[in-house]
């Protein structure tokens, strides 16, 4: 005899629960959908199922598209003029923009899904969501003018932490979930190493790069106000170049570029994959892949997803500005197996004195 109980199960097995239907939509009605939607929604409309997204992939191959492949934010001629995006693909300055209230406000950064803005008239670091056009307020972080600002984490995400670096090389941090309060770390071993240039989050630790090549771990306890603090990688002597920090599939990235990158061989890429043994090997190409490096975002992206942008794999893309040059923005590629570099010159009707800014929201 079948107790109730067992009864309700065998009905459960018997009548499952149908799947969406969603994702056999006929590509005709999703079609007539995604052209009566505006120039925000096809990146939603991605974001729904697999299916979806290779169909609008396949179909709707269009620059117009405002994070199909990694961009470039710039901001448009005249008075506060529009934030909007340059591409490479195909090499001209996309409709798509940003809303006119933000046209005051400074990219200092981003994490998937999300901008961080600065306004330096008002001491303001806001966090923005294009797809829904969500805005959310941080405490004004003691140190203006912002340089950088990277999130351990989405904002949705419980024990999210945003870092902010000061142009003066100063680093400050703070937890949304435990206090209002931003906390400084770093102070003396920054002094020592003239300052702090670039900083990520990697494997739960805020990295900080000296302006001498070092390269810091920070462990924060923000209940105690605790900061542990750990050398990734000695110091090599202070210089000019351009140097960077990315993250890449769990293993630390270490970017070295000198400022004119019409000179050859001018990269030097060094990873660390383990912070135990403290060991960085130098990097000669990074099959399928492409790395965008820039003074705020740093993103590595699988070439294969961006046929169509004709990214190149083991190349590193550089978005420069020098106000003396006659064209102030260009985008460079450099390649790391034959150590050549091509330039592409940015569209003309942008404003040259604005620094541009890579952008990869939904990479």
């Amino acid at each position: 005899m079948v107790s109730p109980r067992n009864t309700a199960t065998l009905k459960l097995e018997r009548w499952p629960v149908s799947p969406s239907c969603w994702p056999d939509l006929p590509s005709e009605l999703l079609e007539r959908i995604i052209v009566a939607l505006g120039p925000r929604d096809p990146v939603a409309i991605r974001l729904v199922c697999a299916s979806w997204l290779r169909y609008v992939q396949k179909s709707f191959p269009s620059p117009d598209l405002p994070f199909e492949v990694p961009r470039l934010l710039i901001r448009q001629p005249a008075p506060h003029g529009d934030l909007a995006f340059f591409s490479l693909h195909p090499r001209k300055i996309l409709p798509f923009s940003l809303p006119a209230r933000l046209n005051a406000w400074r990219c200092c950064g981003q994490t998937p899904g999300w901008l961080a803005m600065a306004r330096y008239d008002l001491r303001a670091v806001v966090l923005y969501n294009p797809t829904p056009g969500r805005i959310i307020a941080l405490p004004p972080p003691p140190v203006f003018p912002v340089k950088k600002i990277v999130l351990s984490a989405p904002p949705t995400t419980t024990g999210w932490v945003p870092a902010v670096l000061g142009r003066t090389g100063t680093i400050v941090l703070h937890q949304p979930a435990i206090s209002h309060a931003w906390m400084t770390i770093g102070i003396h071993e920054g002094n020592q190493h003239n300052g702090f240039r670039d900083m990520v989050f990697w494997l739960g630790r805020l990295c900080a790069l000296g302006h001498d090549g070092v390269v810091l771990s920070f462990c924060t306890d923000f209940s105690n106000r605790a900061t542990a603090m750990s050398d990734l990688r000695e110091p090599d002597g202070a210089n000019d170049s351009l140097m960077y920090l990315v993250e890449s599939d769990g293993k630390l990235l270490w970017v070295q570029m000198q400022k004119y990158p019409k000179m050859q061989r001018h990269v030097q890429v060094q990873i660390l994959a383990s912070a135990g043994l403290r060991k960085w090997d130098n990097v000669n190409k990074t099959a399928g892949k492409a790395l965008f490096v820039g003074s705020v975002v740093l993103v590595v992206v699988l070439v294969a997803l961006y046929a169509v942008s004709g990214l190149r794999e083991s190349c590193i893309y550089c978005a420069w500005r020098e106000v003396e040059m006659e064209a102030p923005h260009a985008i460079f590629e450099y390649s790391l197996l034959d150590h050549k570099v091509t330039g592409v010159s940015i569209a003309a009707g942008h404003c040259a004195n604005v620094k541009p800014v890579w952008i990869t929201l939904f990479v």
